[in-house]
């Protein structure tokens, strides 16, 4: 029950966040602040809208919600994508849980379809799958209507609405994409599930620097979930967070899944 409502602030704390971080940027005064300074905004607000569709994924897969409140997975989970990119949350739903069903295979909506092998290919592909046309023209309408209203009633600058809110987007759809399904899946399906093959857990790296450095690529890349994406489809259920947990303690993943099968 700890563990779940830890989860739940981490979701809410990040949304908070991403809020937070929109309004801060959208009022800042680009001819006084140094190019760093807004290079490092673009990057810290690409970085927070991924965590949109991560909290998603989560709300996806109840890993983050106490089991007697999981009416508060759906609603947090369609804010989340809303926020993302005003995507139909049960769409998501379907096609999430179509990737886990078969991985890198035929009839994974974000695996590539033979054709559309490479990188930029494969890119259009994914994405294909979340904005279809009709999808599309809601999210231009939307996106519109609100940067109008932003502009003409807050004095919002169209520029801090294409680097603060339109380009975050991009960036982190090619984040989550590239680091989250293209490097994971490349090779095709992934290996069978087996909870208790350890072989498929690599050992701890071999000091401390080299530890605390890889988490940090891991947790920077894509909230865990290039790095340790074998271990999510080992152990959906396991909160982003935790992953890190499961590749170093492989122990973990049967103790929790069958905790969970019962």
């Amino acid at each position: 029950m700890q563990q779940n409502l830890g989860g739940l602030f981490v979701a809410i704390g990040l949304i908070g966040l991403w809020f937070s971080s929109f309004g801060l940027t959208l009022m800042m005064p680009l001819d006084q602040v140094s190019p760093v300074l807004i290079g490092a905004a673009v990057w810290g607000r690409t970085f927070l809208h991924t965590g949109l569709f991560i909290t998603a994924h989560d709300a996806i897969h109840a890993s983050s919600f106490p089991q007697e409140h999981q009416w508060l997975k759906v609603w947090i989970g369609r804010i989340a994508v809303g926020l993302y990119a005003f995507l139909p949350y049960d769409q998501c739903c379907r096609n999430h849980w179509q990737h886990h069903a078969a991985p890198g295979q035929v009839g994974d909506p974000d695996f590539h379809n033979g054709v559309d092998v490479y990188l930029v290919q494969w890119y259009r592909k994914f994405i294909g799958e979340y904005l279809s046309g009709g999808q599309l023209l809601i999210f231009g309408g939307l996106s519109l209507g609100i940067g109008l209203m932003l502009h003409f009633w807050f004095q919002v600058a169209w520029l801090n609405l294409v680097l603060f809110w339109g380009l975050p987007l991009i960036l982190s759809s090619w984040q989550l994409f590239y680091f989250g399904t293209y490097l994971p899946h490349r090779q095709g399906p992934l290996p069978r599930p087996e909870t208790n093959n350890l072989a498929l857990f690599p050992a701890r790296p071999v000091n401390k620097f080299q530890q605390t450095s890889w988490l940090m690529y891991s947790f920077l890349s894509c909230y865990h979930f290039g790095t340790f994406h074998l271990q999510h489809h080992q152990a959906p259920h396991i909160p982003w967070y935790r992953l890190p947990l499961v590749r170093t303690e492989p122990e973990t993943v049967a103790r929790t899944t069958n905790t969970v099968s019962q």
